[in-house]
Order: C-alpha cells, then sequence, then structure tokens
C-alpha cells in the first residue's frame, strides 16, 4: 500500500475521523505520532505510551469505522519494525562476542566467541510467524504439507512428484542419460 519503506511515507495515511474532540482524543496529530513511534519502537503500548495514550484506547482506535487507512499504517510500522529488528538480530548473531580476559585483577587480552543462541530465538520466532501468517491466510502449515507428502510417499503415488529428469544439476553428462524411460534414476553399472 505504501510505496517505499520511509516513515515519512507511512504518515501520508488518513487519520481516523474523530465524533467530539476531547483533550485525551486521537487526534490526526497524535495518529501521525503514534504510527512514527511504532515504527520506531515496534511495540504498540510504547507508542501510545509515548504518545500519551494506552495501548487499549490504540486498539480501539484501530478497531473504529473508517480506520483502514490507519490501520494499514500501522501494520506497515510493525512490518518495518519488525524488519529492522531482525537485521540487528542478525548482524548480532553472525558477530564475535568479546570477553575480556583478566590476570591478576588485570585486562590481559579479549577472547572471542560465537554465540548462536539469539539468532536460534530469532529464526524459531520467525518461522512461528510465518506459520501464524500463512494461517491467517489460508494457506497449509508446513507440518500439513509434509504430512501430505509423506502420505503420498507412502501409497506409493510419486507421480506427483518431479522426476528426476527435471531436478539433475548441470553437469557433463545430460539429464536424460541419467534417468531411466519412465522417470526413475538409472544407475550406472559397477
Amino acid at each position: 500500500m505504501f510505496p517505499s519503506d520511509s516513515p515519512d511515507d507511512l504518515l501520508l495515511f488518513t487519520p481516523v475521523p474523530l465524533g467530539r474532540a476531547t483533550a485525551a482524543d486521537w487526534h490526526p496529530h497524535v495518529q501521525r505520532e503514534f504510527i512514527r513511534a511504532l515504527v520506531r519502537l515496534g511495540v504498540v503500548a510504547a507508542a501510545a505510551r509515548s504518545v500519551g495514550r494506552s495501548a487499549r484506547s490504540a486498539y480501539r482506535l484501530r478497531a473504529r469505522p473508517g480506520a483502514e487507512s490507519f490501520a494499514a499504517a500501522w501494520d506497515e510500522a510493525q512490518a518495518i519494525a519488525a524488519s529492522r529488528a531482525w537485521d540487528t538480530v542478525v548482524a548480532r548473531g553472525f558477530g564475535p562476542i568479546e570477553r575480556p580476559v583478566f590476570h591478576r585483577g588485570r585486562q590481559v587480552g579479549v577472547r572471542q566467541h560465537y554465540d548462536n543462541r539469539l539468532l536460534t530465538s530469532a529464526l524459531f520466532a520467525q518461522d512461528r510467524a510465518a506459520d501464524r501468517l500463512a494461517a491467517a491466510h489460508g494457506h497449509a502449515a508446513p507440518e500439513e504439507i509434509f504430512a501430505e507428502a509423506m502420505a503420498l510417499i507412502g501409497s506409493g503415488d510419486a507421480t506427483k512428484f518431479p522426476t528426476r529428469a527435471t531436478q539433475c544439476p548441470n553437469t557433463r553428462d545430460s539429464c536424460d542419460a541419467r534417468s531411466g524411460p519412465d522417470g526413475s534414476e538409472a544407475r550406472p553399472a559397477r
């Protein structure tokens, strides 16, 4: 919906129309500041607190009639924040962690080691998020796809899977020479 990941482009949404104006209302400038904070912080409660509102009132505003543009900006802001957080985790996860080495109370060096716990946790979280997204859009979960594939293999109905001829890597031998007439892999004589 928005042409780029720039927070300024997110601020081009149509604010939620307000019925009556009070000091605690979500005026258009407060809505824009909330979206800006959501891009920066990535957490609804923290972004709402930063503009002097509660997370509950933010969710109520999002559910109001006429809030479609605001909700789209909200979703995009969270996606940008998640992407930035992922980039940070990957940068930290692949880099070494430095720990000082002390001898007799004085630092004599630095020891570097790699800790994959942060990266593993992030990958696990991303996998769960992908499953939730697939379920929300009506796609089968990876476990269901795997179970279906195993059922096809168990039933002997392998015609639904690609043949070896279509999967051959480019080498000096042609794929046709490696596969039998029925598409099964032809083994060379030894």
